[in-house]
């Protein structure tokens, strides 16, 4: 504990301030931690969406859900990959069948393949749960949106994972946005 003593002009005595570096020691600590927190939060993510997003972006089953998104509002596809879980819903921005016929033939040319070759080259963000590619004529923005506790802790769904235990395993769920380029 460290004291400081400054006069008072006012009354003619000394004001004491008392100071505690533990306390700021705790504080700075904590501080370091939660940056520590965001930089391993801020590595797996890019492990997801590098590994896990980009595999199944090769798949067949997706092709077929992004398709199905071509019909539906949302389409949701799960992940379970090598210890990485999640979801990614679909979106697409599709208002005419031009569009659609279009998206499905880039589909089919496999357009999603090679979005999965550039996404590791793309990922950004401070958490590095964002990518954007412009990939012929079509905008895939694929975004982290939310994190899911593992099942020893009920599966709940948690916008911030930065409070969360360190070891504790979290699910990912990916927004993709496929729209045309204007």
């Amino acid at each position: 504990m460290t004291t400081f003593s400054y006069p008072d002009n006012v009354n003619g005595s000394f004001l004491t301030f008392t100071t505690t570096l533990q306390k700021y020691q705790y504080e700075e600590g904590k501080v370091k931690k939660n940056l520590r927190k965001r930089n391993l939060i801020a590595e797996k993510n890019h492990v997801f969406l590098r590994f896990a997003v980009g595999k199944v972006l090769c798949e067949d089953d997706f092709e077929d859900a992004v398709l199905e998104s071509l019909f539906e509002p949302v389409v949701q596809y799960g992940i379970e990959d090598r210890g990485y879980s999640g979801y990614i819903s679909i979106e697409t921005g599709i208002k005419t069948k031009g569009e659609s016929d279009k998206l499905s033939g880039a589909i089919h040319n496999g357009i999603l393949k090679k979005v999965a070759l550039s996404l590791p080259h793309l990922i950004k963000g401070e958490l590095n749960a964002e990518a954007e590619i412009n990939l012929d004529g079509w905008r895939f923005h694929f975004r982290i949106s939310k994190y899911e506790r593992d099942s020893a802790h009920g599966f709940v769904v948690v916008d911030d994972p930065i409070a969360l235990p360190d070891n504790e395993k979290l699910g990912r769920f990916v927004e993709l946005k496929i729209t045309p380029k204007e």
